[in-house]
């Protein structure tokens, strides 16, 4: 029989209390007979039925166990999204409870092609409004219909929805359109954060898509664009995700655990655009993710209907069973079967659908990825409201962890990490200066002069082709409040590759230059051109 790998080494344990709950469970066990990650995530579903009111929990999971996120990311319980609007651009959506109890949170519904329908219009669930609602959850859902079990990142957090899907169809021009409504009512909702789950249809240069000029034009207005890149590797990388200044999401496995060692990667897109940018900049879990069922939808029907059945007792079951067994996939013949051999077939159909509770199930797709991402940003956007598009960017990056063995061009610069993020962030408590993003070519002047914002570093340096990756030779100055600067004289017309040196010894790309290529090292180079 197949089983998890066992762990020994307990030291990236989220909580202390994790191995009491081990060892209260199993009194024989020991330490160093180590644990499959499987009990130690079923220990730490005990610990929150313990803290969770009601039976949340109990109710909640069936194997396989989806954990939540916020847990699998280690994200902060502190800054919750307060004070941000994320706007969630997609096919349709409907008010969810997760979204609207006890606190409406949603600041405006929008039909961006049908701009005269009222807000009412939404609260009949569609066929088109599933993914929407989705991703607008796992972005900001508080987990009302489990009892605060499968909260996002970002509870707190506020939104825009903004439906462009029509007669079956999303187009580039209403996927424009939301992002231009996103940009003209920015001020009067807060908007901070656009989430694009949805694409163009065809991989076109920036400078000729109607959504990449609309996202980029989003990101000039101070919005942070976000975009789920895609769920096959053999795809090309299509607008918005393909826009040069928007944060384009990769997907990771992380096995639905939350051990470090287990992270693999999702089959997203990956690759050069047509404009020579090597996308996704970030990954983030894009399976094994806590979803809503669409309310008011036979699938919701089903779901409470099998869970009905699972949870009676053997005396009640075939009654149960009876009652409900027209509102599911059943076989009629399980109406002469035992209570056991009644919850085996119910268990496997839960399974086969992904339901993980009565309102929830689990889904897959870097339209999910993408939400998580906007959730971290409105946690950073809380502990610091001052901070830039270029600002969050380089913070998400920078603190990004790096997957060991798997290739660069594919997670680009890593899994994001909440916590480090918000505690980047949090250092950022002073005005950013408007100036040009770094490297700027300055002609008249006959010089290049790089950027970096970083409050850690000691030291900076500037290595790369032209001085013979020297890393000790040319080194920035330091203005304070994190702003390190360095001028160069013109290069000669040509290609050169480059790379930051913090204190010597860590050797990063440029973070705020759009253009990277694989350093063969599995890290990341800048790419300059001089003409």
């Amino acid at each position: 029989m197949e089983v998890d790998r066992l762990v020994h080494g307990f030291e990236n344990s989220p909580e202390a209390r994790l191995l009491q709950k081990i060892e209260a469970l199993h009194p024989e066990w020991h330490l160093a007979h180590g644990a499959c990650s499987r009990c130690i995530d079923r220990s730490y579903v005990k610990i929150m039925q313990n803290e969770m009111p009601g039976e949340a929990v109990s109710q909640a999971t069936y194997d396989p166990l989806v954990l939540p996120t916020p847990d699998r990311l280690n994200a902060s319980r502190e800054y919750l999204g307060n004070g941000t609007t994320i706007c969630v651009i997609d096919s349709g959506f409907y008010p969810h409870p997760d979204l609207i109890e006890p606190l409406n949170r949603i600041r405006a519904l929008v039909d961006i092609t049908h701009p005269g329908r009222r807000t009412s219009y939404f609260n009949r669930a569609y066929g088109h409004s599933w993914h929407g609602t989705m991703t607008a959850v796992v972005a900001a859902g508080n987990g009302f219909s489990s009892n605060g079990v499968y909260s996002s990142i970002a509870p707190e957090a506020d939104l825009v929805l903004i439906k462009v899907q029509d007669d079956g169809r999303i187009t580039g021009e209403n996927i424009a359109k939301a992002i231009r409504w996103a940009i003209r009512y920015r001020e009067q909702h807060n908007i901070r954060i656009i989430n694009l789950s949805v694409t163009d249809d065809w991989a076109i240069s920036y400078q000729d898509s109607v959504v990449s000029q609309a996202a980029e034009a989003a990101v000039e207005a101070g919005i942070t664009v976000v975009a789920a890149i895609g769920n096959d590797t053999t795809m090309p990388i299509r607008p918005p995700a393909s826009a040069p200044n928007v944060i384009a999401v990769g997907g990771l496995n992380d096995q639905n655990t939350m051990w470090l060692g287990d992270d693999t990667l999702y089959h997203s897109t990956f690759g050069y655009t047509v404009d020579d940018f090597l996308k996704p900049g970030i990954i983030a879990p894009s399976i094994w993710l806590a979803a809503p069922i669409l309310p008011k939808t036979d699938q919701q029907r089903e779901a409470h209907a099998l869970f009905d059945i699972l949870e009676a007792n053997d005396n009640d079951i075939l009654a149960v069973l009876t009652r409900e067994i027209g509102h599911t996939g059943l076989s009629s013949s399980l109406l002469q079967a035992s209570p056991g051999e009644i919850r085996d077939a119910v268990a496997q159909e839960i399974y086969r659908n992904k339901y993980i509770h009565r309102d929830y199930k689990h889904a897959d797709g870097t339209s999910f990825a993408a939400p998580i991402v906007c959730s971290v940003i409105a946690q950073m956007l809380e502990a610091s409201p001052g901070l830039t598009p270029r600002a969050i960017r380089n913070i998400l990056f920078l603190t990004a962890r790096p997957l060991k063995n798997v290739s660069i061009e594919r997670q680009g610069h890593g899994v994001i990490d909440p916590p480090a993020a918000v505690d980047m962030a949090l250092k950022e408590n002073h005005p950013f200066l408007n100036r040009p993003p770094s490297p700027f070519i300055d002609r008249d002047q006959s010089k290049i002069v790089f950027y970096f914002h970083n409050h850690d570093a000691q030291s900076v340096s500037l290595a790369g082709s032209f001085n013979g990756w020297e890393p000790n030779q040319i080194f920035f100055d330091y203005y304070g409040e994190g702003r390190w600067r360095l001028e160069i004289p013109m290069l000669p017309n040509g290609f050169y590759l480059y790379k930051f040196v913090l204190d010597g010894w860590r050797w990063i790309d440029d973070p705020e230059n759009v253009f990277r290529e694989p350093d063969g090292f599995n890290g990341l180079n800048s790419r300059l051109w001089i003409e």
